[in-house]
């Protein structure tokens, strides 16, 4: 993948294309460690361009990220 955008941006394009998607499913699909990933979702929800859904199941916390007001 060529990176001609920032990380965030790219992010965020990710996020547009598939609706609804989790962290560990944007950082394999922009080619980013999951940490890189996790800190470009936490500065774009902080901005209020996307939202989080959080899931714990045990030990597991999953964040699903989606466009703000977007139905996925």
């Amino acid at each position: 993948m060529l990176k001609k955008d920032t990380i965030k941006v790219d992010v965020l394009k990710y996020i547009k294309k598939h609706k609804s998607v989790t962290t560990y499913q944007i950082a394999k699909g922009c080619e980013v460690s999951w940490s890189s990933a996790n800190i470009k979702c936490l500065i774009l929800s902080a901005e209020g361009v996307i939202e989080s859904i959080e899931t714990v199941e045990g030990m597991n916390k999953t964040h699903t990220w989606s466009i703000k007001g977007a139905k996925g």
